[in-house]
């Protein structure tokens, strides 16, 4: 209701426009937080050399396939 009153006013963007942009910022903002979450994961991976291993070894297997 906030943003189809906003958007009869005038000078003001259509009420879609406005959806549009606060549905994209919202996906924006859910996007920054999942890879803010992963990083230290990608950090903690590439520093263990057991998992390094292990994914060589996995690399190796797939091209001799």
């Amino acid at each position: 209701m906030y943003f189809r009153q906003r958007a009869e006013k005038e000078n003001v963007e259509s009420y879609q426009t406005t959806m549009n942009r606060v549905l994209r910022a919202e996906m924006e903002r859910e996007t920054a937080e999942k890879d803010s979450k992963s990083e230290p994961i990608v950090e903690v991976l590439t520093e263990n050399r057991k998992f390094i291993r292990a994914v060589a070894e996995q690399v190796k297997q797939l091209i001799a396939a």
